[in-house]
C-alpha cells in the first residue's frame, strides 16, 4: 500500500511515499508560479532537484544535510545571446523570462548547498547553451570560495558516473 504524509517539520510541504515494508521516498514541490508543480526528491541521503529557480525554501529545506545534493545548472551569461537570436522579439522575451524563472544560474547552486549543509553538489541538466562542465565548474567554484562551502562541487560530463 502507498503511503503519503506530511512532515511538520518542514512547514507542510515535504511528503513521504512509501510502500508498507518498503523504503520511502521524501518528496517537495519547488515554488514554481509559471509551471505546472515539479518535484525534487530525497532517495538514499541524495537530494535530486527539477527544475528549480534558486534559492527556493522548499528545496533547502528538503535538502537540509544531506550527503549529496544533485541541483540542475545554467549559464544565465548566455539567456540573453539565446533571446537575441529569436527572429520575433516577444518569442525570445518569453524563452528569456521562462530560463530566468524556471532554472538555477550556476552561481547560485553553491549557495543552496551551503544554506542546506549539502556534502557535496553535483550538477546536472546544464542549460541553456551546451559548453563544457569546467564552464560550469568554474563560475560555481569561486562563489563556494567566497562563501566558504566545504563540499565538494562536481560538474560531470556526460556520462559520467558519480558514487552517491
Amino acid at each position: 500500500m502507498l503511503a503519503a504524509m506530511t512532515d511538520s517539520s518542514a512547514a507542510d510541504r515535504i511528503v513521504m511515499l512509501g510502500v508498507d515494508g518498503g523504503p520511502r521516498l521524501n518528496a517537495v514541490a519547488p515554488d514554481r508560479p509559471w509551471a505546472k508543480p515539479a518535484l525534487a526528491l530525497v532517495v538514499d541521503g541524495a537530494v535530486f532537484s527539477g527544475d528549480t529557480a534558486a534559492p527556493d525554501a522548499n528545496l533547502i529545506e528538503l535538502a537540509r544535510g544531506c550527503d549529496v545534493l544533485v541541483h540542475e545548472v545554467q549559464d544565465n551569461d548566455n539567456v540573453q545571446r539565446i533571446a537575441d537570436s529569436f527572429p520575433n522579439a516577444e518569442q525570445g522575451a518569453a524563452l528569456k523570462r521562462h530560463l530566468l524563472e524556471a532554472h538555477s544560474d550556476v552561481r547560485d547552486v553553491p549557495r543552496v548547498a551551503h544554506a542546506a549543509g549539502a556534502g557535496r553538489v553535483v550538477f546536472s541538466h546544464y542549460t541553456p547553451l551546451p559548453q563544457s562542465p569546467s564552464v560550469y565548474l568554474e563560475k560555481a567554484q569561486a562563489v563556494a570560495d567566497e562563501i566558504g562551502y566545504a563540499g565538494e562541487v562536481i560538474a560531470p560530463a556526460e556520462l559520467d558516473v558519480i558514487p552517491l
